[in-house]
């Protein structure tokens, strides 16, 4: 399967799942770690942020997690507990984007979504070929853009999502800087999309449809898209083990799956909750976080889960040493 090229890690507690959170803190900081695939949280030792209360997001690559904060401040790790402020934030501007989905490793690059305008969800992509996060600058072209996610860095860098409206999705296709193509403008693909998409081998993907939109693939590289079967209405949050693709419907929270990126069947539904914070495979269990501060925990593709709890609000993100549902793996 594409992306399952793996990358040796160094990262904390090597033999056991960790889990490293970012969200909303009531109490204490707003980075908490697991060290026991989320059954007890604890507050990292430093943040490396002025104010730990404030919302943070998190990645991690390998050898660096990263964390920064709706204040602009960015910081780093080696074990993930403990962070020290990155100087100048990296050149980072001042207002990030804080989708719980947005601080990636491509595989040769940090990738996220910064500069915007409060509450607006809306920003630019920045980029980073620092491990350690010290360094960032905008891509080019810089368009503006809503969500953000990676695949393999030879294949499909990364595509962003544009503001709701008329504009369509667009995907990157080469490495490096990235080289915009507008899915708008083929015949084939013709609506807004929302959030979500996942590679399921060098040539296919899968995107969410936007409003009313059924869920459209490719199998030919981007050159024409089709209507995947299964799915209606808009979908509004996606993840992913290795090998099963997630799509969760806004209006009734119903979660179906795929296989192959293009037909779905119907898992199970969620009633009123909704699956659209961060998310995380470590080889094993899924956890999947919800809008209000709750881990969903899986290991059967949802037939059963469990909650856990770090102990944050909000819609929380969420990475670990282990990350079987990002490609290149990290393992």
């Amino acid at each position: 399967m594409f992306g399952q090229s793996l990358l040796s890690t160094f990262g904390p507690a090597a033999a056991t799942d960790f889990l490293l959170a970012g969200g909303v803190a009531s109490t204490g900081k707003s980075l908490r770690y697991s060290t026991d695939s989320g059954a007890t949280w604890s507050d990292v030792t430093s943040s490396g942020f002025s104010n730990d209360s404030v919302l943070a997001r998190v990645g991690y690559n390998g050898s660096y997690y990263l964390a920064y904060n709706i204040n602009g401040e960015l910081s780093n790790s080696t074990d993930g507990i403990n962070f020290t402020a990155v100087s100048s934030n990296g050149g980072l501007p001042a207002t990030p984007q804080m989708e719980p989905r947005n601080l990636l490793w491509t595989g040769s690059r940090w990738v996220g979504v910064f500069a915007h305008n409060y509450p607006s969800l809306l920003g630019k992509v920045w980029s980073s070929t620092s491990s350690d996060g010290s360094s960032w600058s905008q891509t080019s072209p810089n368009e503006t853009c809503f969500f953000i996610d990676n695949y393999n860095d030879t294949i499909a860098t990364w595509w962003v999502i544009p503001p709701a409206g008329s504009y369509p999705a667009n995907v990157s296709t080469t490495s490096g800087t990235p080289s915009w193509s507008g899915w708008g403008a083929k015949p084939s693909f013709p609506h807004q999309a929302s959030t979500g998409g996942f590679t399921t081998s060098g040539s296919n993907f899968s995107i969410g449809g936007g409003y009313s939109n059924p869920a459209y693939f490719t199998s030919n590289g981007f050159s024409s898209f089709s209507a995947t079967t299964g799915l209606s209405q808009f979908q509004q949050g996606f993840f992913r083990t290795d090998s099963t693709y997630f799509f969760q419907i806004e209006t009734n929270r119903n979660i179906y799956k795929s296989t192959n990126g293009s037909s779905f069947s119907f898992v199970k539904s969620f009633g009123s909750i909704n699956l659209a914070g961060g998310y995380l495979y470590d080889g094993t269990n899924l956890f999947v976080a919800d809008s209000t501060g709750t881990i969903y925990k899986t290991s059967d593709e949802f037939t059963t889960s469990s909650t856990v709890t770090p102990g944050l609000t909000g819609s929380v993100a969420l990475t670990g040493n282990k990350i079987y549902s990002q490609t290149p793996n990290i393992t």
